[in-house]
């Protein structure tokens, strides 16, 4: 059989029929639909966890009786230490300045002395962004000369690690349902398709048609579906993606890209194996 031919039986099978396969296609989109909207806000959750990970800081206060110049060096020796990303020496007057821009003159003017201490402020690489790599870096640095006290928010950093653990767990719960659930819809639904066309596929098998013969055309079928269902899902989420950009400015949202380009692909892999699985259980019947 060549793939032209096979090619137009599946167009002319759609047809033929045609609100069965509207259903089908219908019923592809909305399960994709629903995928495709988890993916995006998994990918927004996580963004947010990224986001706000990348504002952790370890702030080192430093000695009095340590000078500029040891500073800097210990400001040197920081940045070598692996995962730190980046280290800015805050002096006594530039911590002054942070302080009024913060609380106003009024709280500095009332003593004689500035009494803030300089500091080094690290930023650290993504992947050290956890309660325990952050551990690891802050036990190199306390080690050195000059420190006075290291912060870096150990317990909302604790908390954060805690609240990414359950996100993950509760994303894998979540997604393994609705993708399961989507294979399961579609699948069943391209069955009630071919189950309609189950006289006609007898037919077939009677006149001396082979199973490939057979199989092919409505392969083709629900892989056209499929895809037509994905484009369906990929245009709508697209569109709503859009949408809430536009009506919501304030709010960062992750790339769209990736989760509306799988929904295509995605339509084509369903509707081509629940066509697959659904001829072979027929042609199985009739042996």
């Amino acid at each position: 059989m060549g793939l032209g031919y096979a090619f137009r039986e599946a167009i002319l099978g759609l047809y033929r029929a045609r609100g069965m396969s509207l259903v089908s296609i219908g019923t592809t989109a909305v399960s994709l639909l629903v995928f495709g909207i988890f993916l995006l806000v998994t990918l927004n959750l996580y963004g947010i966890v990224g986001q706000v990970r990348r504002r952790i800081e370890i702030e080192v206060y430093l000695s009095d009786d340590i000078d500029d110049k040891e500073a800097l060096d210990l400001k040197r020796k920081v940045e070598a230490i692996n995962g730190v990303k980046e280290v800015d020496y805050i002096d006594k007057e530039k911590a002054a300045d942070e302080f009024r821009q913060a609380f106003g003159e009024g709280l500095l003017e009332a003593v004689s002395q500035n009494p803030l201490p300089a500091s080094l402020r690290i930023k650290v690489e993504d992947t050290f962004s956890t309660s325990d790599k952050i551990k690891e870096i802050v036990k190199q640095i306390e080690k050195r000369r000059g420190i006075e006290e290291i912060e870096y928010g150990r317990q909302w950093v604790e908390r954060l690690d805690r609240l990414t653990l359950i996100v993950t767990v509760a994303d894998l719960v979540i997604g393994l349902v609705i993708g399961l659930s989507s294979i399961f819809v579609v699948a069943n639904t391209v069955n009630l398709t071919i189950l309609a066309r189950r006289e006609s596929i007898e037919i077939m098998k009677l006149v001396g048609a082979t199973d490939n013969f057979i199989q092919i055309p409505f392969l083709l079928e629900g892989i056209i579906g499929g895809t037509l269902g994905g484009a369906l899902a990929s245009a709508i989420l697209y569109f709503s993606y859009n949408w809430a950009v536009v009506h919501f400015p304030r709010i960062t949202f992750a790339p769209s890209n990736l989760a509306v380009a799988l929904m295509i692909p995605l339509g084509a892999i369903l509707g081509g194996l629940g066509s697959r699985i659904s001829v072979k259980r027929v042609l199985k019947s009739l042996a």
